[in-house]
């Protein structure tokens, strides 16, 4: 049910930030409903996380997407020190599924990556080039993610609605 989504942005040189923003902002454009509010690129870090989240309380957004789980953290971290329930007042997502992701509470819902089938397609590709197996360019390889739900999202707040997003 959330219709104001805020994402808190990794490094501007990543590449997987560009996809991921690219991505979100493909999901809002086809979404009739859905408005997504890009709060500024913040380091990757826990830090980042406690940067973005009076941002993202001011922006009115009832979910926040954080570029990793790193920042998070900081952002669940900051939430809590100035009052604000995790996921009951706003959700939060993260990215990459660290150990870490279970460590806080509330646990972190975050996007998984199959960390050994990337590091096969990319030992694949580096040695097709090496051993001259690679004629042209290659194709991209699509792996799949799988989003693993945890306590730190949930439904729309109480008495939040699409209109007074």
């Amino acid at each position: 049910g959330h219709r104001t989504i805020a994402y808190a942005a990794g490094p501007i040189t990543s590449w997987s930030n560009r996809e991921r923003d690219v991505a979100l902002r493909e999901f809002a454009d086809e979404s009739d409903d859905v408005t997504l509010i890009e709060l500024g690129n913040f380091p990757p870090f826990f830090s980042g996380g406690t940067q973005a989240a009076d941002l993202a309380l001011a922006s009115g957004a009832t979910a926040i997407v954080a570029f990793n789980d790193l920042v998070a953290a900081g952002l669940v971290d900051r939430l809590r020190h100035r009052g604000i329930n995790v996921p009951t007042d706003i959700s939060v997502t993260g990215f990459d599924n660290v150990p870490m992701s279970t460590l806080v509470w509330p646990n972190l819902t975050t996007v998984d990556f199959p960390r050994i089938q990337m590091g096969r397609a990319s030992v694949d590709a580096l040695l097709d080039t090496v051993l001259g197996r690679s004629t042209g360019p290659r194709p991209n390889v699509e792996i799949a993610v799988e989003l693993v739900v945890r306590q730190s999202t949930g439904v729309v707040p109480a008495g939040t609605t699409a209109s007074a997003q």
